[in-house]
């Protein structure tokens, strides 16, 4: 029986009693294991020593609940360089951040995944068929600095919008989302969120022609580089 690659979900939340279906349909060849920092915090822990810092982008996370709660990015980093070695301790060969944000962790011994670089490159790779896109974020509080961020990563004469669209939400709202958009006059949608799921952004995809997911590019990017990789 082959060996089957050990990839660490490093967790900018708490577990989840219910296991990403996504990354499940990857069972045969990776074997992903949770690596949540942030367990060993209760809620009132969370909200006192993880107050978002004025002028940071708050990081959308979830509590063992499912409760959706802002976090401070920067206070995040000493946590997930702790699921880093944790991560080094039980013989993952990389692990994949649960999130599109940017995070200084240092030198690594493995490599750390960052989803929101991957989905940065792929819309890079056709910002010369784009004129009008939507930037979709999991709560009103990012919808401002993520539309800044698109702005400072695309040429300037991409019209950039951004929009909320829950992670929880059902398809047929993430198809009236991308009928919305439609009417906008938006051709392409950027899910800046590992949250959405592969079927939401299908659901958007019947209506607007290029649609990119964070969560998609990640395991694609996993699938390409590091199916060969065994533990």
């Amino acid at each position: 029986m082959a060996v089957r690659t050990k990839i660490g979900l490093l967790e900018i939340g708490q577990s989840q009693n219910i296991p990403d279906q996504d990354f499940l349909a990857l069972k045969d060849e990776m074997d992903f294991v949770t690596i949540a920092p942030l367990d060993a915090y209760n809620d009132q822990e969370l909200a006192a020593q993880f107050q978002p810092l004025l002028g940071e982008l708050p990081i959308s996370s979830c509590t063992r609940t499912g409760q959706r709660v802002l976090v401070s990015s920067s206070a995040l980093v000493p946590e997930l360089q702790k699921g880093v070695q944790e991560g080094v301790n039980i013989g993952c060969a990389a692990l994949l951040l649960t999130c599109t944000g940017q995070f200084d962790l240092g030198n690594t011994t493995i490599p750390v995944i960052m989803p929101g670089d991957l989905l940065r490159d792929r819309v890079q790779q056709y910002q010369s068929q784009i004129e009008r896109t939507a930037v979709l974020v999991p709560v009103d509080e990012q919808q401002e600095l993520l539309r800044h961020r698109w702005r400072l990563r695309l040429p300037s004469t991409i019209q950039i919008h951004s929009f909320t669209l829950s992670p929880q939400s059902s398809l047929l709202e993430c198809h009236n989302m991308g009928q919305h958009l439609l009417q906008l006059g938006v051709d392409t949608v950027i899910m800046d969120c590992l949250g959405y799921s592969l079927a939401q952004k299908k659901a958007i995809y019947e209506v607007i022609p290029r649609v990119f997911n964070a969560k998609e590019a990640a395991m694609e990017f996993i699938q390409s580089s590091l199916r060969r990789v065994a533990v």
